[in-house]
């Protein structure tokens, strides 16, 4: 009898362990003019897939202004394992791009901390790895990590710090990404999406600066 017990024992926390380490995290993404959409990050290993959806929305306030949010479709997969981030955009003004991303990133960590969705995170904010850097299009950006969670990765493209980031404010924009909850479960293997036109990281980040002849050409060609 105790050695079935102990089977079954070691059978449970083989898949608790197993469970550590995939997990669907789900965030509340928050815009200017009180816009709402949740977002999710599926996490399997070191790999992650956060993707980002919305549609065209308009918002009308109390106070009599009106915003436009125009459809958003991003994905970003990146592998913990080759430092590779990838990025698939598609907005109402373009269609398809890919890139991919520097898996560099510096951050400056600070002794601030807070609670947040019931985990202590502790504040971090990104430096520019040179001057003129384009990847971070914000002031800066401020992202709120927890050790409380076996992960070291997080929305967008933001990562590399000793935690999951839980949080993501965007200095000089009225956005924020802040965590609802996160499920341990097993996670399904996720296919990457390759079907758009391969431009540079800075290129998608500002797509307005792609050349529109070029990119009509390659539209046309399927490239």
């Amino acid at each position: 009898m105790t050695k079935y017990v102990l089977l079954a024992y070691f059978a449970i926390l083989s898949f608790y362990c197993s469970a550590q380490t995939e997990a669907i995290v789900t965030y509340n993404f928050e815009s200017f003019g009180g816009f709402k959409i949740e977002t999710t990050l599926r996490i399997k290993g070191s790999k992650s897939y956060y993707s980002h959806y919305q549609d065209n929305t308009e918002i009308n306030t109390d106070e009599g202004y009106t915003f436009w949010h125009y459809k958003n479709d991003i994905d970003w997969y990146r592998d913990g394992e080759t430092g590779e981030v990838f990025e698939q955009r598609q907005t109402m003004k373009f269609p398809i791009l890919n890139a991919q991303h520097p898996s560099e990133l510096k951050w400056e960590i600070l002794e601030e901390t807070q609670m947040i969705a019931g985990f202590k995170a502790q504040k971090a904010v990104t430096v520019p790895l040179k001057e003129d850097d384009t990847v971070f299009p914000y002031k800066q950006l401020i992202a709120w990590f927890t050790t409380e969670l076996p992960f070291d990765t997080g929305p967008e493209r933001y990562f590399g710090l000793p935690g999951l980031i839980i949080k993501i404010e965007y200095v000089g924009r009225k956005e924020s990404c802040t965590l609802k909850e996160i499920r341990f479960r097993e996670v399904e293997e996720w296919t990457i999406k390759n079907d758009g036109i391969q431009v540079t990281s800075e290129q998608l980040i500002d797509p307005y600066e792609i050349d529109k002849k070029w990119l009509k050409e390659q539209k046309r060609s399927g490239k």
